[in-house]
This record gives C-alpha cells, sequence and structure tokens, in this order.
C-alpha cells in the first residue's frame, strides 16, 4: 500500500476510525486486560517484565486440612476480589477497577488494625478444638489458642503487597497491539 493509497483510505474511513477509538477501542481493550489481570489470579502472580509469583499465604502454609488451602493467594471459594476487577469505558477511554472494599491494601499492601472482639476469640477456640487441641502437636493449632487466649485488644496485621491491578510493559503491549489490529482492520476491509 502506498502512503497516498494509505491517506485515501484513512480519508474514506474517517467515520469508522472516529467510532472506533470513542467506542469500539475502549470496550475491547477493557475486557482483554481485566482479562489479562484476571489470568494473573490463576496464575498466582503478576507479569511486569517477566512473571513475578505473590508471597504464599499463611492460610496456604498452615498445613490444615479443607478446600480453603488450595487456593492461591487472592482467590476464595467466593473469588470476590476476582470477579471484582472490572472495567469501565467513556469516550476514547477505558478504566479499569476493582470495587471490593479490601482491594487496595492487597493490591499496594499495608498494614490494618483489627479489634479482637468475642467473637473471635469463641472462633479461635472453635477451630482450636476442631483441628484436634493439644493433642494435634501442629504449630498453627497452637496458634488458634494463643489468638483465644491474647490480650490484646487491637491486632495489627501485615499484608504484603500483591499487586492485581497495575500499569505493566505487558499492559501497554496489549493495548498497542489491539489499536493497532482494530485500525488495520478498519483500513484494510475496503
Amino acid at each position: 500500500m502506498t502512503p497516498a493509497e494509505f491517506a485515501r483510505r484513512l480519508k474514506a474511513n474517517r467515520r469508522a476510525l472516529i467510532r472506533l477509538v470513542r467506542q469500539d477501542v475502549p470496550k475491547i481493550v477493557g475486557a482483554k486486560v481485566v482479562g489479562f489481570y484476571r489470568n494473573n489470579y490463576r496464575k498466582g502472580g503478576y507479569v511486569d517484565g517477566g512473571f513475578h509469583p505473590w508471597k504464599i499465604t499463611k492460610r496456604q502454609l498452615s498445613g490444615l486440612p479443607g478446600a480453603a488451602n488450595r487456593y492461591g493467594p487472592l482467590l476464595s471459594k467466593r473469588n470476590r476480589l476476582f470477579s471484582e476487577t472490572r472495567y469501565r469505558t467513556g469516550e476514547a477511554s477505558v478504566t479499569i477497577y476493582n470495587n471490593a472494599p479490601y482491594a487496595k491494601i492487597h493490591n499496594e499492601g499495608g498494614e490494618i488494625s483489627a479489634p479482637v472482639t468475642r467473637q473471635m476469640r469463641k472462633y479461635f477456640w472453635a477451630m482450636y478444638y476442631k483441628h484436634g487441641g493439644k493433642d494435634s502437636g501442629n504449630p498453627t493449632v497452637e496458634r488458634y489458642k494463643w489468638m483465644a487466649l491474647t490480650k490484646k485488644d487491637n491486632l495489627r496485621i501485615k499484608i504484603p503487597k500483591r499487586p492485581f491491578v497495575y500499569g505493566s510493559k505487558e499492559v501497554s503491549a496489549l493495548v498497542r497491539s489491539v489499536l493497532k489490529d482494530e485500525i488495520r482492520k478498519v483500513i484494510t476491509s475496503r
């Protein structure tokens, strides 16, 4: 295709290109980027110049029986954090977001404070006895006992950084690839 032919096709497809950039591309990019991020949940890490696994959770290391220990970091039976990763389109723009109330602390890491309530102590005693009590010999089960007996009124919990909505070279390349492919389709269609 010569430059003159390319210019002619651009002019002939002007309306289609404007519609593409304003309406169609944001939807396509949003769906692809959310799919990219959701795939990271399945892999158990994030991709930014290579794969970086998320830190293993204490839940996974506990060795206790049950399905919960088989889920990867940031995944659970309900997959709320996973399913709340969505996109919203505007005119020639797309916004990727996560509405889960705890999304920011997991994405950026940090420390949280949680009050120790009677219900929590009751839960920890129940978990202690459910998993064998003093006869279990499992350090995680002993941790339940000490959580039930703690004199603290507040727990300081450190959440490691596990980015799941972030900018990366791969996301930028994905956006460029979608733009290039969609514009090529419009220009070569006639």
